[in-house]
């Protein structure tokens, strides 16, 4: 792909007549070295510290506008879960970064054609501080799901154990963030549910 790039850029200074107004391509190029811009190529609407190296003029860029996000929220979404709801589609969780400081629970409900039932980017099931990760969830019977979470919000040394009951529209049913399992001394963590 990088092959292909190079040469559509080289073609394209080509055919404005780059090298025979300014006398020929400068001696690096003749000799097969390359004069390159390093451009960090977007992902997920962001520029991540990873950078390529291109032979990629400004106004090339300009060009190719703005990075597009591929989903709506910023920053990380990873570790995702679902279960069948058993009236069409699935309830899906996932551990989000999208408040910079750490890592929340996020849930979306997409029917049996694909479609996203809930908010844009999904609804919150625990955006206490700290992390909350490792979610597990499981039908509640009723078109909604129970899920249950590693928790970091009483300290990185004592993790506990809580979960949130979601209705069939993403609405908590149970307290705010959820409720505690076990929130005992030391280290609760990696909760299973059936």
């Amino acid at each position: 792909a990088l092959a292909r790039v190079r040469e559509q850029l080289v073609e394209h200074n080509r055919g404005r007549g780059r090298g025979e107004r300014h006398g020929g391509p400068p001696a690096a190029h003749a000799a097969g070295g390359r004069r390159r811009r390093l451009r960090r190529r977007p992902v997920f609407g962001e520029w991540p510290g990873v950078q390529e190296a291109l032979p990629v003029r400004q106004r090339d860029l300009e060009q190719l506008g703005p990075p597009q996000r591929r989903h709506g929220a910023v920053r990380e979404q990873r570790s995702p879960r679902a279960v069948s709801v058993g009236v069409g589609g699935a309830i899906f969780v996932w551990e989000d970064n999208r408040s910079h400081f750490s890592w929340d629970l996020y849930a979306q409900r997409i029917s049996s054609t694909g479609d996203t039932l809930w908010e844009l980017n999904g609804v919150p099931v625990c955006t206490a501080s700290l992390d909350q990760i490792d979610a597990r969830l499981v039908s509640d019977g009723s078109g909604g799901a129970f899920v249950a979470w590693t928790d970091y919000r009483n300290g990185t040394t004592n993790w506990d154990v809580y979960m949130q009951r979601i209705s069939p529209d993403g609405q908590p049913l149970w307290a705010a963030d959820g409720i505690a399992v076990c929130a005992g001394p030391s280290l609760q963590y990696a909760p299973e549910i059936a």
